[in-house]
């Protein structure tokens, strides 16, 4: 801790009548009245709990769940802390601090690195190490961030949770993965270093996969702001980073790299007894099923963002293969976490709630927010974020690639929207974007039908006479129709197909 006491002395007795307050000149209306605001723990987004950073474990209670399953011995007896926590705190005041800073570095943070436990004397950080354990608990939660943004939380209340995907951090892994040049990960140390990577791959995949999602919500504008957030808080998406961090098809190759290297690793061999060794098969299954979806999502949506009408049906047949193909890998993370989360141990023990607060902070961003009322962003359990991924993931096949797949025609079309969204389950703003961007493309339906042809069939098969289509007047009238900007009058609007 630094005294500040001098500094502050110096600084008050700089003050005059005609100079009362210190401000910067950019000091305006609103920065005085969110000043009114501070301490204020209603309005104050940086007034946190001392609490969370003294006790160090990562927010995993009062999750968003279907059903709460308070059986665990971990949940209840986190729960009766909780509870006794919030007893004490109605008979004393709750003791604030702001939210911890982004660290300038991987050696100025707590952030599990390496696979031994470290004090950095400097900071007073007690560092986790970085284990299968440890990096499957960090993938999962990256899954659980996405999954938060997906639900309409701005990324900074999201996937910049996680304290890896920073720039300070990125740069940082970026640089150190690089030294590791083209090792055959062979031995403990070396697989200490293809932990890392993955842990850089994988941060590169979730940032591009939230720039690429925003991208296309922002493209197709249908959004509500229940749907979704948009502003990034000048957040680069890795960036920073270079070529690296900016080129999918770079960070898909790298992710397929990765993946090959863990499934052809043996970590199993590391542990001393055969139920160790059966836990590092399933953290490393977890670990590539995590990855594997992440950069099957973003593989999709690049290929759904950027159709053409040359590609169109073979790409649509060849992402719903592939959709059916990559679906088993979530089904098999799914009975994992769901037969974790039936033992008595639960998904997450007391050490990985440690790695949850060593690598994702709530709070981090909340200096970015002003002093406004700030809302809770209550994050799903694992379990419940996979679930609704694999939907998402799913909606691509049964929503969109059915449409261009089938949609020939207009009767068609309208009664493949309108079954989708008589859907009990709403599609996610994701998958409405994704249909509304491609419903007309390169100047055709789908980017396959010339639209005066469909828009005629389907006024003769409501008994409209053929001289619509025939007369002069009536092609030009067609034609007239079947411009852009009629056609984004026709389809621009979900609420005409039920998409609302």
């Amino acid at each position: 801790m630094t005294d500040i006491t001098e500094l502050i002395q110096q600084a008050a007795a700089s003050l005059s009548h005609e100079n009362p307050f210190i401000a910067e000149e950019s000091f305006n209306l609103y920065d005085s009245m969110s000043a009114l605001d501070l301490m204020e723990p209603k309005m104050d987004g940086c007034e946190i709990a001392m609490s969370y950073y003294a006790n160090k474990r990562g927010v995993t209670l009062g999750r968003n769940d279907e059903v709460i399953d308070g059986s665990t011995n971990n949940y209840q007896e986190s729960k009766d802390e909780n509870t006794h926590a919030t007893t004490q705190s109605e008979k004393e005041p709750v003791v604030t601090i702001p939210p911890r800073p982004v660290p300038s570095g991987i050696q100025s943070s707590s952030l599990p690195w390496k696979n031994e436990g470290a004090v950095d004397n400097a900071n007073k950080n007690e560092r986790v190490p970085l284990t299968l354990r440890s990096a499957r608990v960090i993938l999962v939660e990256m899954l659980v961030c996405l999954e938060s943004f997906l639900a309409g939380n701005s990324v900074a209340e999201s996937v910049y949770t996680c304290i890896y995907a920073h720039e300070s951090i990125l740069q940082d892994m970026h640089r150190l993965v690089q030294d590791h040049g083209n090792d055959e990960f062979t031995n403990i140390n070396s697989h200490t270093q293809l932990l890392q990577k993955t842990l850089y791959v994988s941060t590169l995949v979730l940032l591009k996969l939230a720039e690429t999602i925003r991208s296309l919500v922002q493209r197709a504008d249908i959004y509500e702001e229940e749907d979704f957030t948009l502003n990034a808080y000048h957040f680069q998406f890795g960036a920073s980073v270079g070529q690296m961090g900016q080129d999918p098809e770079l960070i898909l190759f790298q992710a397929k790299e990765v993946k090959a290297l863990l499934m052809n690793n043996s970590f199993t061999a590391e542990s001393e007894s055969e139920t160790n060794g059966h836990q590092s098969k399933i953290d490393l299954d977890v670990i590539v099923y995590s990855l594997d979806y992440m950069a099957n999502l973003l593989e999709a949506c690049v290929i759904l963002s950027s159709l053409t009408a040359d590609n169109v049906v073979n790409q649509a047949q060849a992402l719903r293969d592939a959709i059916a193909s990559n679906a088993q890998n979530m089904e098999q993370l799914m009975l994992i976490l769901d037969s974790q989360s039936a033992s008595e141990e639960g998904i997450y023990t007391v050490q990985d709630e440690r790695v949850i607060f060593s690598a994702f902070d709530p709070y981090i961003n909340r200096h970015l927010f002003g002093n406004t009322p700030v809302r809770q962003v209550i994050f799903s359990t694992p379990i419940r974020a996979v679930r609704h991924l694999h939907k998402i993931y799913n909606e691509l096949d049964s929503g969109l690639c059915t449409i261009l797949l089938r949609g020939n025609s207009l009767a068609r079309l309208r009664r493949i929207l309108s079954n989708i969204s008589s859907s009990s389950k709403q599609l996610n703003i994701l998958s409405r974007s994704l249909i509304i961007i491609n419903l007309y493309f390169d100047n055709m339906l789908l980017g396959q039908y010339p639209l005066s042809s469909i828009i005629a069939n389907d006024m003769h098969q409501n008994a409209v006479p053929q001289t619509i289509s025939t007369t002069q007047y009536g092609r030009q009238f067609l034609e007239r129709l079947s411009k852009p900007k009629s056609a984004d009058t026709l389809f621009g609007r979900c609420d005409a197909f039920g998409l609302e």
